[in-house]
């Protein structure tokens, strides 16, 4: 069965496995999701004995770690701000994976950190500017997973192509080592691919790449406002030829909810993205993350979002909390009969003949309204918008 779950509370009784005087221990019987065990540990602890750190934390954790254990800092300070460290000067950790991950999950790795742009929903936009892990190196890393059988790769930079030179020179390592199973997964900037990069791009067989676009807008007044800048007829010519000239497999990103950010701009956008046919396209809902800009200016739009992360939207100054459920039948759909795919040649047509944005909204309106189990989900969403209302009344700094 599941092992008994110790929880140690900070500073009382005894250590079992030293003898020490540290902390008192009791066994855990609550649930036993991640969640539910995170939050009981929580509860055993206070800011005495738990110190955010900010920023990126490699080697300022294993500091802190090394500084308790010694007895340098018995107590660690209310904050620690980490300094930022030399990436080349890093030790990265592939060769921790064991053999059986590198069978059957997905590697995670990252050849730069950090994001050039400003984006004011989004928390790497507060991320210092992008710098590059030796190149060199990093290859040198890639080949020993590939030789250990890796076959599942997902880089995690944010603006995978924003350096030419070293995106071209990773996109011709695979390729050169090109194989059966092989998936390499990218972040990319939609409006910058040059002929260099689309060059080797084409080479790859179908299905090997997979790139992660994030439009977000095709609303030029909303991009400026939440100051994103991208050149939109470039991102649609380079949507258009990733579908029609290489087997990429493109997911490509929009977000409800922007400021600014009406009805009609939301119809908008999302019929000027989907009639780029990317394979896969997925509609998110504004986040209120703390720290972000947008969050700090909650209350110039009129911004009402759920207490509990992630912090989503519930209604806005231009979008009503009904018409957001609207929505939110248009996201359920466009996963079923889109990106499954189930229907594709069906709502292709319905583009070229009608508004795919009204006939989805009322056709599922009906269905999953009377259908499928969903006939009290409507009833669920108005009892959260109001739930969330009533919290807020005389709560000014409610959602800060």
């Amino acid at each position: 069965g599941f092992p008994t779950l110790k929880l140690f509370a900070p500073d009382l009784g005894t250590n079992p496995y030293t003898g020490e005087p540290m902390k008192e221990v009791s066994d855990y019987a609550g649930p036993r999701s991640a969640r539910d065990i995170a939050a009981a540990v929580t509860e055993l602890l206070d800011e005495r004995h738990v110190a955010p750190l900010t920023g990126e934390a490699d080697l300022a954790f294993a500091t802190l770690c090394r500084d308790l254990l010694s007895g340098i800092a018995p107590r660690p300070p209310k904050l620690i701000a980490a300094p930022v460290p030399d990436v080349a000067a890093l030790a990265q950790p592939y060769d921790l994976y064991e053999d059986r991950d590198l069978a059957h999950r997905v590697v995670y790795v990252e050849a730069s950190r950090g994001c050039p742009f400003t984006c004011e929903f989004c928390l790497s936009s507060l991320d210092i500017p992008v710098r590059q892990f030796p190149l060199a190196q990093f290859l040198g890393e890639m080949e020993r997973l590939l030789a250990r059988g890796a076959t599942q790769f997902k880089f995690v930079d944010r603006t995978f192509n924003l350096n030419l030179m070293v995106s071209r020179a990773i996109l011709q390592f695979f390729l050169a080592r090109m194989r059966p199973g092989l998936f390499v997964h990218f972040e990319m900037v939609p409006d910058r691919l040059p002929e260099p990069l689309r060059e080797v791009i084409a080479q790859f067989p179908a299905g090997a790449l997979q790139f992660e676009v994030g439009v977000q807008t095709f609303d030029e007044p909303t991009s400026r406002n939440i100051s994103r800048r991208q050149d939109l007829g470039k991102l649609a010519e380079n949507l258009t030829w990733l579908r029609t000239q290489t087997g990429v497999h493109v997911h490509a990103d929009l977000i409800v909810g922007l400021p600014l950010d009406y009805w009609d701009d939301i119809k908008y956008s999302f019929e000027e993205v989907f009639k780029l046919f990317s394979p896969e396209l997925q509609l998110g809902f504004l986040k209120f993350l703390k720290g972000t800009p947008v969050r700090e200016k909650y209350l110039d739009h009129g911004y009402e979002f759920d207490e509990k992360a992630p912090y989503q939207i519930i209604r806005s100054n231009y979008l009503s909390e009904e018409e957001l459920y609207d929505i939110t039948l248009l996201e359920h759909a466009l996963e079923i009969y889109w990106n499954k795919p189930r229907l594709t040649h069906t709502l292709k047509y319905v583009t070229n003949q009608y508004s795919i944005f009204d006939c989805v909204i009322k056709i599922t309106g009906m269905i999953f309204t009377n259908h499928f189990g969903r006939r009290n989900e409507k009833k669920r969403w108005q009892l959260k918008c109001q739930r969330a209302g009533k919290n807020l009344n005389g709560r000014s700094d409610h959602w800060a």
